[in-house]
């Protein structure tokens, strides 16, 4: 499902669920700023933050890298 910001148009939003109710988050999640830099992605497995989660600044230089497992953070990088 993508999420965009009405006045603007602009995608702000990614995330991808595996049951139409859109209760089962599962696969890609994404986050932009307005300028359509990425602010952070990572997947979702089972609802839960799982693998690498990273972060950006608006200007694009990466800030955080965390792995998650089972959605608790386990090592951050």
């Amino acid at each position: 499902m993508d999420y965009f910001d009405i006045p603007e148009n602009e995608l702000f939003m990614t995330e991808h669920f595996i049951d139409s109710t859109l209760k089962s988050m599962q696969g890609e999640f994404a986050e932009f700023y307005k300028n359509g830099e990425i602010f952070s992605q990572g997947d979702y497995l089972n609802n839960k933050k799982n693998g690498r989660w990273l972060k950006w600044e608006p200007l694009g230089h990466q800030t955080d890298s965390i792995n998650f497992g089972n959605g608790f953070a386990v090592t951050t990088t």
